[in-house]
């Protein structure tokens, strides 16, 4: 059976389903025969609807049919990381807002083609959709304007149609709340109440992680104390809840530092930081937890049950860890990461990475800053690890697990993000400017280096893998760092950038590349694939 089976076209199909949640489609497309046969018996149908998936939009009928929008995505999709050349002019975006690092800094979003960020009063918020000459979109710029209460961070999920605002109450004693709102600035018309509110103390508290998945939203923060009595007012936290119904699913304290990150339908991940009260030694970890088998309240980290943990070494004496965090990963829901839809927007589990950054400090110099590391960690074998835990909650040594992973140094200056498979790195000090790709793509690396070993090609392949440089930590973990992930590093060059001067920061979703210009303009650049 096909769409065309129906008694409706493929049009008015989108328009009927257009109001509902892709993502609760996607899913009955899996137990209903007709919805599936509908989905992908239409080209048009199935294009539309993963564009949608990736929160992305489609214009009208222009220069490219859609047979020759789906050939040229998919072959962005192979070139996009070999040539770095956008298919659209580039979009200069005027100051509306500071969008470079400021004290503190003006946090932005970047998820499904859409760009949000705080404005400058701290009081408005801007949204930036990037122009698209394959897909037929011009690009536009919008705001929310002043919303009557200081901000100190958001996220923005076009496929749900939601904005996430932190706002921070002037009286400590008042918390802070986080305001579900549309992208027009209304209340979003699926929340049960226009704001959730976070206990803490006190209001200068800042998120240390903020992700949603579907019906989920959670927060890592400091400063938090719950009804519960925490010795230390220093001690942050964990939060989840469903936003659209405003109960909380599952809440921690007690520890020094946490960020989190959405897994998949089930499972979240935690970063946990607890320095001990006899030595000050700060113990790292890794920590899973099935949300959906919340105890809908707050409980010690200590309390809690956990699918798995997974141990870091220890540092050196000398040594404390700091900004323990995940970085955004590229997470689509559980169950649509196999659909054989055309557009190429969505990253399998085998094809994702997570990615852990954290900074350490000497203590006896705590100005001195020594390096940053991150972490490269693919979702495949968190989830293998995951899988096999199943009742008994076990704590994984590093030696056990972080074979698989791969670990770096890098400078405070750098810019990294992760797409996919891939850790995209730009140093603006470098010329001329482009940027450094490193493709963790384990199959695509092994089948390029089973090619022969005469081909030239080949050998200057080989020269671009390698692995951790263990010698990079020694002074850093008392543990030796021993990993086999294999890396592959190459450059590409940016020649259409010369134009502009100093990039402050990068960002990178699906079809689009931004970057936020050093300047006394605060412009940023957006260049679209």
């Amino acid at each position: 059976m096909s769409s065309t089976d129906l008694p409706i076209p493929d049009e008015l199909f989108l328009e009927i389903t257009k109001d509902l949640d892709i993502t609760s489609i996607m899913r009955c497309r899996q137990v209903c025969r007709l919805l599936c046969s509908v989905i992908d018996g239409s080209a048009y149908v199935g294009y539309r609807v993963e564009l949608a998936l990736a929160g992305m939009e489609d214009g009208p009928p222009g220069e490219f049919n859609l047979e020759e929008r789906l050939q040229k995505l998919r072959s962005l999709q192979r070139a996009l990381w070999q040539e770095l050349c956008p298919t659209s002019a580039l979009q200069i975006i005027p100051r509306s807002g500071p969008l470079t690092l400021y004290e503190p800094p003006l946090a932005s979003w970047l998820r499904g083609g859409t760009w949000a960020y705080i404005g400058e009063d701290r009081r408005s918020v801007w949204l930036f959709t990037p122009s698209s000459s394959i897909r037929g979109t011009p690009g536009c710029i919008r705001s929310i304007p002043d919303l009557g209460f200081n901000l100190v961070n958001l996220l923005c999920d076009p496929v749900q149609n939601l904005v996430a605002l932190i706002q921070s109450e002037p009286h400590e004693q008042l918390g802070m709340k986080i305001h579900l709102r549309t992208m027009d600035g209304t209340t979003h018309p699926s929340a049960s109440t226009s704001f959730l509110q976070l206990k803490t103390v006190p209001s200068v508290a800042q998120p240390e992680g903020f992700d949603v998945h579907g019906d989920f939203l959670a927060i890592g923060y400091d400063f938090f104390m719950s009804i519960h009595q925490v010795p230390n007012n220093d001690w942050n936290a964990a939060a989840i809840w469903n936003w659209k119904t405003g109960a909380l699913v599952l809440g921690l304290y007690g520890c020094e530092s946490v960020s989190c990150a959405f897994l998949s339908d089930r499972y979240i991940l935690l970063t946990i930081v607890v320095r001990a009260e006899d030595d000050g030694i700060t113990e790292t970890h890794l920590a899973v937890l099935d949300y959906r088998q919340g105890s809908s309240g707050y409980v010690h980290y200590r309390d809690a049950t956990y699918v798995c943990r997974f141990r870091y070494p220890q540092c050196m004496a000398e040594v404390s860890t700091w900004e323990f965090v995940i970085a955004r990963p590229v997470i689509r829901h559980d169950g649509l990461n196999d659909t054989n839809l055309a557009a190429p927007f969505i990253h399998s589990q085998k094809d994702t990475i997570i990615h852990i950054v954290f900074l350490v400090n000497r203590k006896a110099l705590l100005h001195e800053r020594m390096p940053r590391v991150s972490h490269l960690i693919p979702l495949s074998v968190l989830l293998r690890y995951i899988d096999d835990a199943g009742d008994r909650s076990p704590w994984y040594d590093w030696d056990e697990w972080a074979p698989d992973t791969y670990l770096k140094c890098y400078r405070d200056r750098v810019n990294r993000t992760v797409f996919g498979s891939r850790l995209i790195e730009y140093d603006d000090t470098v010329r001329p400017k482009a940027l450094r790709v490193h493709n963790f793509n384990q199959y695509y690396i092994k089948h390029r280096l089973s090619r022969s070993a005469d081909n030239e090609d080949a050998e200057r392949f080989a020269e671009g893998v390698t692995t951790t440089n263990s010698d990079d930590f020694t002074n850093i973990f008392m543990d030796r760092v021993e990993t086999t992930l294999l890396c592959h590093t190459e450059e590409l060059e940016m020649p259409w950038l010369d134009e502009f001067g100093s990039i402050e920061r990068m960002y990178i979703c699906d079809d689009a590349i931004l970057f936020a210009l050093d300047d006394e303009d605060f412009r940023a650049v957006s260049a679209t694939f």
